[in-house]
């Protein structure tokens, strides 16, 4: 997999009044990417219902004379395929943009004609984009920072692995078993922060 090096990151939220998730995605992104956001001038760029040309305007700003590499997307799944489909238009951004988010990010799983022009953009050599997405549960998590009893039962779930002759590695974040491990009851949610995981572009 690609190592992803991260240093200029622009805000982009969803700015509809008393959207839970947007406010807790922005912040977490001002608490763990502070310098990052403030290479870029600690600006947030705003969107609302319907954001097709706000989408436009944001992502037009990317031709400024030092462009972020980083959007830290804080809106709901739902918008992330448009968002994406307008950073695949891009014309002034050589270099390849990497979009953080949560794990909403899932939907673009789903099977649609939306989802599956962002994903092809994703997977594009030209104006690469990467998307990396926190997982829906993260086993350095279950081991050591949950409850006795999540961490006993994820400690199942990879002895299973093992005797079924898998990698338990392959639990990891960015592994090939990530979809199985968020689905799996032995791994509940938690509302620790997880480590992110790259989906799917690298």
């Amino acid at each position: 997999m690609r190592t992803t090096k991260l240093h200029s990151a622009k805000m982009v939220t969803y700015n509809e009044e008393n959207d839970r998730h947007a406010e807790a995605l922005f912040d977490a992104f001002k608490t763990h990417f502070a310098d990052y956001w403030k290479r870029s001038g600690s600006v947030n760029n705003p969107f609302g219902k319907d954001p097709g040309i706000e989408f436009d305007i944001i992502v037009g700003s990317l031709c400024s004379a030092n462009p972020p590499d980083t959007i830290l997307y804080g809106g709901c799944g739902k918008d992330l395929p448009t968002f994406i489909q307008y950073l695949s238009h891009h014309k002034c951004h050589p270099e390849r943009v990497t979009i953080v988010t949560s794990s909403d990010a899932v939907r673009l799983l789903t099977d649609s004609p939306e989802n599956k022009q962002a994903v092809a953009a994703l997977y594009t050599k030209e104006k690469p984009i990467s998307l990396i997405c926190s997982p829906l549960a993260e086993p350095a998590v279950r081991r050591g920072g949950a409850s006795r009893s999540t961490v006993a039962r994820y400690g199942r779930l990879e002895q299973t692995f093992r005797d079924i002759g898998f990698d338990p590695a392959h639990l990891r974040p960015g592994g090939p078993a990530r979809g199985a491990l968020g689905a799996h009851p032995a791994a509940p949610q938690s509302p620790r922060s997880p480590l992110p995981a790259v989906l799917p572009g690298q």
